[in-house]
């Protein structure tokens, strides 16, 4: 039945008519919300006026998209949408003048995240501006999103001899290729590319020969470029894509990474600072690696006590020096932390863990998993994530996974500190009155959720353990 209501759909697109309602979304702040009067995008598809669009096929394929007014666009699970430049001088998604386009994935998943591909003709953004048109007001909050500038034109931004502003990245996984003498992400050649923010995903950005990875074209400048401590980044342009991001006046993370590979941000010596209050206990994961830090006391994980399954103590070991790429705990000791970053950095860097505690430079989302306790910190807790529940974890944070957490004491060289793991949890692990009773404590024990009433213990789903 959906296959001919999407006919009719697409047939009286100008009309508003069949339209589709209660189609989910994860919004900028990484929450699910649902939309309505939406539209499908077919093959026949060229005009989207502004409203909700939407791409359910395994393989959309379409012309030139044109952009008019603020659109938004859902890729489901599963989907799969190619827009290419129809002729000479056509982006594959033109957004240009005072219109906008948001686009959002319906889950974080990159197995099954919806993909966009657009590709530009000759002297065509992948998204943005045709020839000599601007590229802007392009916000991308999730979906696997690969752009592709013709010749002269960036990947997402201007077209040939057109700048490339407003364009925002929340979350996905976007890849931006320049043509010859354009930016990956910003401006055609001998164009601007400014008001760029980046602040998660996992974003590539490629420019063509002597031009930006974000920012200019040849002959064009990069500014008011914003790259928070929400993301990886891989850039460079392409005939050198190890060199540093050219033309940029970044702030915030003050890093890069291409590949495994580190970069610095030219002319950037920013730190990372980060609000708290005073004894907040809070987790950090940066890039880059530091031996300067003030306002907190930075540990790690050694090992956690499970003998009392009613009052789990997770033990901490502090430490001196923070390696890049690595997880770490930190307890507050003023209502601002910040982190100087180190000269030296490693060549490579990956988000390693620490006794069950994983770094993430993006947002991640968390999801729970009977067969691991994930947990997360937050409320000074190690509060565990409950059936049907998740989390969402910030960038440059951490989160455990206490099925990887030694139970038993650890060799280390310094004095140990407990912080606790909650006797209660503050979502409902399961569907029972054993579980749900307000006397009922939720509790890990050698990675595995029980919860404890009247001296007796249960699994998730109530059911005794003996």
């Amino acid at each position: 039945m959906r296959k001919i209501f999407s006919l009719f759909a697409a047939l009286t697109l100008s009309a508003g008519l069949w339209a589709i309602d209660n189609v989910p979304y994860i919004d900028a702040n990484g929450q699910l919300k649902t939309a309505n009067g939406v539209t499908e995008i077919t093959n026949a598809s060229t005009t989207l006026s502004g409203g909700w669009y939407v791409v359910y096929g395994a393989d959309v394929q379409t012309g030139t998209l044109i952009c008019q007014g603020d659109v938004h666009l859902i890729l489901c699970d599963g989907a799969k949408l190619t827009a290419t430049g129809s002729n000479w001088g056509q982006a594959g998604i033109n957004v240009t003048g005072t219109n906008s386009l948001t686009i959002y994935a319906q889950s974080t998943n990159p197995e099954t995240m919806g993909q966009l591909i657009a590709n530009g003709a000759s002297i065509a953004a992948g998204i943005g501006g045709g020839d000599n048109q601007p590229g802007n007001n392009i916000t991308i909050n999730g979906g696997k999103v690969t752009a592709k500038g013709g010749t002269y034109a960036a990947g997402i931004g201007g077209g040939q001899v057109g700048s490339g502003s407003n364009i925002t990245i929340n979350g996905g996984e976007v890849t931006a290729n320049g043509g010859d003498s354009a930016a990956g992400i910003g401006g055609g050649m001998t164009k601007d590319g400014s008001n760029i923010t980046i602040n998660g995903g996992v974003v590539t950005a490629n420019g063509g020969d002597m031009a930006a990875g974000i920012g200019g074209g040849i002959g064009g400048s990069g500014f008011d470029i914003y790259i928070s401590d929400a993301y990886v980044l891989e850039a460079g342009a392409a005939a050198n894509p190890t060199e540093v991001i050219n033309h940029s006046s970044a702030t915030n993370l003050g890093s890069s990474l291409n590949g495994k590979r580190y970069a610095k941000i030219e002319g950037l010596a920013t730190p990372y600072t980060r609000t708290t209050s005073v004894d907040q206990w809070a987790t950090v994961c940066l890039p880059y690696a530091a031996t300067s830090f003030e306002g907190a006391d930075f540990y790690k994980v050694n090992y956690y006590d499970a003998s009392d399954p009613t009052d789990l103590k997770l033990y901490i070991e502090p430490v001196v020096n923070l390696e890049a790429g690595k997880p770490y705990i930190f307890h507050a000791t003023d209502e601002t932390v910040t982190i100087e970053h180190n000269a030296t950095t490693p060549e490579e860097i990956s988000a390693g863990y620490e006794n069950g505690l994983y770094g993430s430079f993006a947002r991640k989302t968390i999801v729970y998993d009977a067969e691991h306790a994930y947990a997360a910190l937050a409320n000074n807790t190690v509060n565990v994530i409950g059936a049907g529940h998740t989390v969402t974890v910030p960038a440059c944070r951490a989160y455990f996974d206490m099925t990887e957490v030694p139970t038993t004491e650890q060799p280390h060289s310094a004095p140990l500190r407990c912080i606790s793991i909650p006797s209660k949890n503050p979502t409902d692990l399961g569907q029972s009155a054993i579980t749900n009773h307000k006397s009922a404590m939720k509790v890990v024990k050698n990675g595995q959720f029980r919860i404890v009433r009247d001296n007796k213990m249960y699994n998730a789903q109530g059911v005794e353990i003996q």
